[in-house]
């Protein structure tokens, strides 16, 4: 069952990242409390800082291993909770590793790519460089302050597993300002000709910061039988994030399978950790004052929370209806939106600048997206209180339902086409076309705001569907012009 083309696309994208194989370094991380559960004081609060293993990556890594030295400029610790056969790092000096912005090559006036040269070692083909589209909402306002979580990736000259990186890195910054924090994994390595398994998801929302982190022994043959249901979760709040608080916990205490389930995705509440689960296919919760576990009431098959005042908006998949419910910390939920057969929602986002403002995509389902509409209503928690208004017709020559729009300041960032997007205004309907650089095509849709339009983007230069993102684009709305596409309704 699928919630919408985009979203389930996006969901085993993010599985297949979320088994990526990252490094150890042969000096063995710091794992304090590594025979207990918890890693935290006995008051609850966060534990000392750890030590830097490897106090400047000039100094661990040149000369012997150059891609780690690409990776970890500047100084970094060992991750708090990180097995000792991972070399998963955190920064202390983010600073250093600020996106940068150059004029787009066509000359094109108001037209910014993102510099992707953090990487000596780019794929040798079109290849993986760059993600921010992961999970339901990892771009998003935090006070007044849009940030962003990018994902870098490297590849390696010598060890190329069909063109896919080898190494990645979790950057949280808020537009056009210095990053908070920045989680990295390094390239993998072969001990006694086996690979070392362990990656790690980041999320972020209103609590802070939080992670999750699997792995596997290497001293262990790599079969399911003996596969690790452990699971390193870390949280920072924003005022500490380089101070995470750690529990180690098994999957099984969500409710998930012994050796096949699984995270997808985390985002942040106020003092929550959702996440999307596999194995079963439902919303796993993780509330930080409590450090209890659980799964959304009845394993409602449901994925992508939305953390939201009150809890959390996830897709509700367990109809063929496609909706939306609201779900609490507590595990309990109350359907929201609840479309009109034929259609089903295939896309929902927050206007978080205008009260958590609902909006939402309806299409008609079958072998294509088709018949997209765009809805919107005040924040509600019931599908009793909540009061729809049909927006507009979504022109999409994609059929992807309008999947990864993002909502803010009033309008709705969606993908038209393969080179083309376009910027509806919720109060009337109307729109504004943006297209890409020649080329390229459109892979989604990053950021609105009064003053542009932010998209991913990768290379395009015959007509063939590319998954492989490679960049970013920002687009000055005041290039735009008036709006000029009509509501359709």
């Amino acid at each position: 069952m699928r919630v919408a083309r985009w979203a389930a696309f996006a969901l085993s994208a993010a599985g297949a990242a979320s088994v990526a194989l990252a490094s150890c370094s042969e000096t063995p991380a710091l794992t304090e409390g590594a025979d207990a559960d918890v890693d935290v004081r006995a008051d609850g609060a966060p534990g000392a800082p750890f030590d830097a293993h490897e106090d400047a990556a000039t100094e661990a890594d040149a000369g012997k291993d150059a891609l780690a030295a690409d990776i970890f400029v500047g100084k970094w610790h060992a991750l708090p909770g990180a097995p000792s056969y991972c070399d998963i790092r955190v920064s202390e000096e983010p600073e250093k590793l600020a996106s940068k912005w150059q004029p787009c090559p066509s000359g094109r006036q108001g037209c910014r790519k993102l510099d992707t040269t953090w990487t000596k070692h780019p794929p040798s083909a079109p290849g993986l460089l760059v993600d921010v589209s992961k999970g339901p909402e990892p771009t998003r306002l935090i006070g007044d302050k849009a940030y962003f979580m990018i994902r870098r990736y490297w590849h390696s000259e010598v060890f190329l597993l069909n063109n896919q990186p080898i190494g990645y890195m979790y950057l949280l910054e808020p537009l056009d300002e210095a990053p908070s924090l920045a989680i990295a994994t390094g390239p993998i390595a072969l001990v006694k000709n086996s690979p070392r398994y362990c990656a790690v998801a980041v999320g972020y929302g209103d609590f802070g910061a939080a992670y999750d982190l699997t792995g596997r022994d290497p001293t262990k043959p790599a079969t399911q039988d003996n596969g690790s249901d452990e699971v390193v979760l870390g949280w920072a709040p924003w005022a500490t994030l380089g101070t995470f608080t750690t529990k180690t916990v098994n999957v099984t205490e969500f409710g998930l399978g012994s050796k096949i389930g699984y995270f997808l995705d985390p985002a942040l509440g106020e003092t929550t950790l959702w996440v999307s689960t596999r194995a079963p296919s439902s919303v796993g919760i993780f509330n930080f004052t409590s450090q209890s576990a659980r799964l959304l009431e009845g394993n409602l098959r449901s994925e992508y929370p939305t953390p939201a005042p009150g809890g959390a908006f996830v897709f509700d998949t367990s109809t063929s209806a496609f909706a939306i419910a609201h779900a609490k910390d507590d595990g309990t939920f109350t359907r929201v939106v609840t479309p009109a057969s034929p259609q089903v929602v295939t896309w929902k986002a927050l206007d978080r600048s205008n009260g958590n403002a609902l909006v939402w995509v309806e299409s008609d389902s079958g072998l294509d997206y088709t018949n997209s509409t765009l809805w919107t209503a005040p924040f509600a928690t019931t599908e009793a209180s909540l009061v729809r208004r049909k927006v507009a017709k979504l022109e999409d020559s994609t059929f992807s339902g309008g999947g990864g729009g993002v909502a803010n300041r009033g309008v709705f960032l969606s993908l038209s086409g393969r080179n083309e997007a376009t910027i509806t205004r919720l109060s009337d309907g109307m729109g504004w076309k943006v297209t890409g650089e020649p080329g390229e095509r459109f892979t989604a849709p990053i950021w609105v705001d009064d003053n542009e339009a932010i998209l991913q983007i990768a290379p395009d230069p015959d007509g063939k569907f590319q998954l492989d993102s490679y960049g970013i684009v920002r687009i000055a709305r005041s290039t735009l012009g008036p709006p000029t596409v009509p509501s359709g309704l």
